[in-house]
């Protein structure tokens, strides 16, 4: 997955002469099926459309892309469902998202903004089934499913054929039949428990390394308890538990994260214009509207940036023009949809959160 820094390096190291590519290659979609898949067709056709609008004293650097450009779809081979790609005279970036976006095409200054938006909004989810016998753990988007890694609990006898192993005293010598089946099931219980503290503690460790949002789900005592081992830290992030069964297949799995995922985003992104819009009546840290912001930023004292994602259509210069600047000045920004979205458009189309409060007026 694309990160801040990887951005970060593309703005810093590419030119102004730079071919931004976002395709919507995703093999699943009809129009991606025929022999001339719909996207090469949309490739072809805006290539033409930027070779009317270049400049004549880039031409050679132009030409010099459009060659390389055809050798590497020469033998291209799917491995995801957007490819995004940046080419300038010297130098090329490719990279393949699991999650579809929409056509885009640019050339001049590297176009970052819709890969801001993509990393926003395609926040990546940690999904664990989980039960006594076994935790999978899988990363989602909204949209796609990958298996990552799959635990089994290490038992050394056979759920299937024995519910009863005889136990043994200190001395190795079997214990009465009265007190063999509660040693027996401490044991079991024990085993179980433990199970859970490694699998809780597996996801603290995936949680720390990229900072995904979790999902438990499988057999719903088996997801509380792993629930009381993790970090209190990993906790912040749990977004729920669904009772979702083992054998369960993608689709089925995908329709019922997918819909958990959705709603917490949409209310941490209502929840977020509401804060600021809360603080902005209160003490002045949250802003609204182009003016105050553009003060903010030349003082220096922005602490986050939300935007509606329409801005990307209706105001693509300008929607750039932050992105970039929120690089530049290591600032994160947030992408609103929905009723968050239009909340905000109504209120000033453009909001931020300050470090504290400023005189903007």
């Amino acid at each position: 997955m694309i990160d801040l820094p990887k951005i970060q390096n593309i703005v810093d190291n590419f030119s102004e002469n730079t071919l931004s590519l976002y395709l919507n290659i995703d093999p699943s979609y009809i129009e991606n099926q025929s022999q001339t898949p719909a996207w090469r067709i949309w490739l072809k056709n805006e290539l033409k459309n930027i070779n009317h609008t270049i400049d004549t004293s880039v031409t050679p650097i132009w030409d010099d892309i459009n060659k390389r450009l055809n050798t590497f779809f020469s033998d291209y081979q799917i491995n995801g469902r957007t490819l995004v790609l940046f080419m300038d005279q010297d130098q090329e970036y490719i990279h393949e998202l699991p999650f579809t976006m929409r056509h885009r095409g640019h050339f001049g200054k590297p176009l970052v903004s819709p890969l801001l938006w993509a990393m926003d909004e395609y926040k990546p989810y940690l999904i664990v089934m989980v039960d006594q016998q076994q935790a999978i753990f899988r990363k989602a988007y909204l949209g796609n499913l990958e298996t990552e890694a799959k635990m089994t609990i290490d038992l050394e006898y056979d759920w299937g054929q024995k519910t009863l192993m005889p136990a043994s005293n200190a001395n190795g010598q079997a214990l009465r039949q009265g007190n063999n089946q509660d040693a027996f099931e401490d044991m079991i219980s024990e085993h179980i428990n433990r199970f859970y503290r490694d699998v809780a503690d597996s996801i603290d460790d995936l949680y720390n390394q990229q900072s995904m949002r979790v999902i438990l789900a499988g057999d719903e005592r088996s997801a509380h308890a792993v629930q009381n081992d993790l970090h209190a830290t990993t906790q912040k992030h749990l977004v729920g538990i669904l009772p979702i069964p083992m054998n369960a297949n993608e689709k089925e799995i995908m329709q019922r994260v997918s819909k958990m995922a959705y709603d917490y985003e949409r209310n941490y992104e209502d929840t977020l214009i509401s804060s600021i819009m809360s603080i902005n009546h209160d003490n002045g840290r949250g802003i609204l509207g182009k003016e105050k912001l553009a003060k903010a930023m030349e003082m220096q004292q922005v602490e986050l940036i939300v935007m509606p994602f329409s801005l990307l259509q209706s105001d693509p210069e300008y929607a750039h023009e932050l992105t970039m600047w929120t690089l530049n000045n290591n600032c994160p920004i947030e992408f609103v949809h929905g009723q968050a979205a239009k909340r905000l458009e109504q209120a000033g189309k453009i909001a931020a959160r300050l470090y504290f409060s400023v005189e903007t007026a």
